[in-house]
C-alpha cells in the first residue's frame, strides 16, 4: 500500500490492517465496516498514501449509504474528487462516477444516474475492470424506475445463461419477467433460484440475490417462501441495501421485510417494517425511495383492509408526478386503479 509501513510501528500497524481488511461491504456488518474504514482512510491520509485514502473514501460512502447515513455524501464525493484529480488515473475515476450515479440515484435523477453509470462502465472497459454482471443488473434496476425494461430484456436473457453470472443473474432475471408481465416465465426463474437457495456462496454478491429473490417472493405471493427468506434477510433489517461498490441499490431492508411479512401473512411484522422504511427513506431524503417505501406499504395497507393505503398510495403517487418517475409511477398508478375497483 504505497510507502505506508516504512514510516515506524503506527505505520506498519496501519499497513498490516489494510491489507487484512475485507474490501466487500456487507450490509448486515455496515456499521462495524463504516467504523473500521473510517479509521484507516483517516490513518492513509496521515501517512501520505494517497491510494489507501481513496479507497477508504469509496468505502466509507459505501458503508454510509447502507447505514442511512447519506448526510455528508455530498462532501465525500467532493473530498475523493479533490483526492483523485491529481492522480489521473481511471480506476480511481471509475469508483468516482459510481458514488455519483448512486447520489443522483437518490435524487431520483435517473438521467444523471445513467449518465455516470455508463461513464463508469466505459472507464472499467478501458482497464479490465468492466463487469457485465454488475452492469447488467445497475441498469436494470435504473430502467425499471424508468419504464424503460423492454430495453434490457435481451440482455437479461443473455446474461441469465452465461454461467460465470448465471448465480446472480437468475434473480434479476425473475424480476424482469414480471415486471414484463411474463408470469410462468418468472415463476420457473424463481423456482431455480430457491431449489438452489438464493445467495448461496460464491455469488458475487449474495446479498443481491437475496434481496431481489425477496422482491420476487412478494410478488408471487408465494407465503412459504417468504417467511422463509424473512429469516436470511433480517440480519439487514434497519439498513439500506446498497450493491458493488454502490453501484445497485434495492432501498431499505426493511420495505422488502415487510413485504415478505405482508405475503406470509404475518400483518403487524409488516406493519412496523413498513413503517420504518419510510422513515429511512425520509431520513436520507430520497424522493425514489420514499415513493417506493409508500407504494410498498400502501399495497400493504389495502390487503389487509386498513384505512391509510389509499392515502399512502396517492402520496406516492404525487412524488412520482413531482420527481418524473415513470416506471414507478405506473406502478403505482396499477395499485391505485384496482384499488378503487
Amino acid at each position: 500500500v504505497g510507502g505506508a509501513g516504512r514510516g515506524g510501528d503506527p505505520a506498519t500497524s496501519f499497513a498490516v490492517a489494510f491489507r487484512t481488511t475485507e474490501s466487500a461491504v456487507k450490509v448486515a456488518e455496515a456499521e462495524l465496516s463504516l467504523d473500521r474504514w473510517k479509521r484507516l482512510s483517516s490513518d492513509a491520509r496521515r501517512f501520505g498514501d494517497q491510494e489507501a485514502h481513496l479507497l477508504g473514501l469509496a468505502q466509507v460512502f459505501w458503508a454510509s449509504a447502507m447505514v442511512g447515513d447519506v448526510s455528508g455524501a455530498g462532501g465525500l464525493i467532493e473530498e475523493y474528487a479533490r483526492s483523485a484529480e491529481p492522480l489521473r488515473q481511471p480506476r480511481w475515476d471509475y469508483w468516482l462516477n459510481l458514488m455519483r450515479s448512486f447520489q443522483a440515484a437518490l435524487e431520483a435523477d435517473l438521467q444523471g444516474a445513467e449518465r455516470y453509470l455508463q461513464t463508469a462502465e466505459q472507464l472499467g472497459e478501458g482497464f479490465g475492470w468492466a463487469r457485465e454482471g454488475l452492469y447488467g443488473i445497475s441498469m436494470f434496476l435504473l430502467r425499471r424506475d424508468q419504464g424503460r425494461l423492454s430495453e434490457v430484456a435481451p440482455v437479461v436473457r443473455a446474461m441469465s445463461r452465461m454461467e460465470s453470472q448465471n448465480a446472480m443473474w437468475r434473480p434479476g432475471l425473475a424480476a424482469l419477467q414480471l415486471e414484463l408481465g411474463q408470469h410462468d416465465e418468472a415463476l420457473t426463474a424463481y423456482e431455480e433460484v430457491t431449489s438452489n437457495g438464493p445467495g448461496a456462496s460464491g455469488e458475487a454478491s449474495p446479498e443481491l440475490a437475496l434481496a431481489l429473490t425477496a422482491e420476487v417472493s412478494a410478488a408471487l405471493g408465494d407465503s412459504d417462501g417468504a417467511a422463509a427468506l424473512i429469516n436470511r434477510l433480517r440480519p439487514c433489517r434497519g439498513r439500506f441495501l446498497a450493491f458493488l461498490g454502490c453501484s445497485a441499490g434495492l432501498g431499505p431492508a426493511d420495505r422488502l421485510l415487510g413485504m415478505l411479512a405482508s405475503t406470509a401473512g404475518r400483518a403487524e411484522d409488516a406493519e412496523r417494517w413498513h413503517r420504518s422504511s419510510v422513515e429511512l427513506a425520509r431520513q436520507m431524503r430520497s424522493p425514489l425511495w420514499i415513493a417506493h417505501c409508500l407504494h410498498d406499504y400502501g399495497v400493504h395497507q389495502v390487503r389487509f383492509g386498513m384505512t391509510e393505503g389509499l392515502g399512502l398510495l396517492e402520496e406516492a403517487s404525487a412524488v412520482c408526478a413531482e420527481f418524473s418517475l415513470p416506471g414507478l409511477g405506473a406502478r403505482v398508478e396499477r395499485s391505485l386503479e384496482s384499488t378503487l375497483l
